[in-house]
């Protein structure tokens, strides 16, 4: 158990609370920018196993064990940095959330 938290206090396995009701996630593809940090590669992970289609956004030069990582929870990899035009480059491809 997680410090401050309390037995059955509505979170999942892993401490991350339940995906929200009626939210559609398999109809939305999703950037996850910083997908390659620690949040952000966890953010991915979770996304893919709700079945959300995700665009992982890494930086350039992102280490070749990080990509492994996204490409095997199943993100599409855009390599960019963040800088005017980024995101909507990397989101360019159909619809995204970001």
């Amino acid at each position: 158990m997680q410090a401050g938290r309390p037995p059955g206090d509505g979170r999942s396995p892993g401490g991350l609370p339940p995906r929200a009701p009626g939210l559609d996630v398999e109809a939305f593809m999703i950037l996850v920018t910083g997908a390659n940090g620690y949040v952000g590669a966890h953010l991915v992970a979770r996304l893919r196993g709700d079945g959300a289609a995700v665009r992982a956004l890494v930086r350039r030069g992102c280490p070749e064990d990080e990509k492994a990582f996204l490409r095997a929870a199943g993100a599409e990899l855009v390599e960019a940095e963040i800088e005017a035009g980024a995101c909507r480059r990397g989101s360019e491809h159909g619809r995204a959330t970001l």
